[in-house]
């Protein structure tokens, strides 16, 4: 007997029985998948998703789609690559589908060559005038050179003679390639670097914005530093206030730890956080999970007025 996988029509188009052989077909009532012919398709005649093709030398091809839909279909793609990966050699093309259904001519490999030379083209065409930076270019060189290894590898396996259209990448794309290694080992040397530096090294860094907030251990004390926007106040524990509110609050704080004006009910706002208690002794204020010493406040709105100056 048969179990469910063996009678599924992704298994039966690889390994048909007599009676599909003779039906020239397999569909079930429960199944979105089915196959005609020498085309398996995904829910209708609309989207192909590969088609079985054999050369004179015995050698077995399978015209495998690009294209994608829902999550559905993106499951019968993984299910009918896993089930031919082992018989058949995948070339990619974008419509895997042959005239009658039943066999591939060469009339429609021919079709299938020209549909990818001219995806090339096409996105060879999306060039812009210039790039942003040198990861955007790199990016749509990748792009181009996997539009053009499908038409080569289309071309080499079905013997058609092509012309190197990406030649006149290949120089820029292995510069630009090598650009961005350089960069990661350069990050990764940077990465493992900072990681040997002790907390007191670290520091400095950060008050100075050269490191991210995530590069500090967590440690109970709290530290500010104004971000690269001028405009932003942030804590040594990621959150982030604006520079008018810090201000506003730092000169109520002010007058209510020299006796000069209660604090009162009304609260005091730092963007969406509120400070909850405030020691007028010590000067110890705390919002949220934040507890904040006075001599920080003091040294973040003095470095403010340094730079101010």
């Amino acid at each position: 007997m048969a179990t469910k996988t063996q009678n599924s029509p992704v298994h039966t188009f690889f390994h048909p029985n007599e009676r599909q052989i003779k039906n020239n077909g397999h569909r079930l009532a429960r199944n979105n998948v089915y196959w005609q012919g020498n085309t398996i398709y995904s829910y209708g005649g609309h989207f192909p998703i590969a088609t079985k093709y054999v050369k004179k030398d015995g050698e077995k091809i399978l015209f495998f789609t690009t294209r994608t839909y829902s999550k559905t279909t993106a499951k019968h793609i993984r299910q009918v690559k896993w089930a031919a990966l082992l018989d058949y050699t995948i070339v990619y093309v974008k419509e895997p589908v042959c005239a009658d259904r039943n066999k591939l001519n060469r009339e429609d490999i021919t079709g299938m060559k020209v549909e990818l030379f001219r995806s090339f083209k096409d996105f060879e065409a999306t060039k812009p005038a210039k790039f942003a930076n040198y990861k955007s270019e790199l990016k749509w060189l990748r792009g181009l050179y996997s539009c053009y290894f499908r038409y080569r590898q289309f071309c080499k396996k079905l013997g058609y003679k092509y012309k190197d259209e990406y030649e006149t990448y290949i120089e820029r794309h292995e510069e630009l390639s090598k650009r961005s290694l350089k960069t990661q080992d350069n990050k990764k040397e940077r990465a493992e670097q900072l990681a040997r530096l002790s907390f007191e090294e670290k520091l400095p860094l950060w008050l100075s914005n050269q490191i991210a907030t995530n590069a500090l251990p967590h440690i109970s004390k709290i530290y500010l530093r104004l971000r690269k926007d001028g405009q932003t106040v942030e804590t040594s524990r990621g959150v982030t206030f604006p520079l008018q509110d810090a201000l506003r609050a730092y000169k109520l704080l002010c007058l209510a730890k020299t006796k000069k004006m209660p604090l009162g009910q009304e609260k005091i706002m730092l963007g969406q956080f509120a400070i909850s208690r405030f020691n007028e002794e010590t000067g110890e204020i705390t919002a949220g999970c934040h507890v904040l010493e006075w001599a920080e406040v003091e040294r973040f709105y003095n470095s403010l007025q340094s730079t101010a100056v």
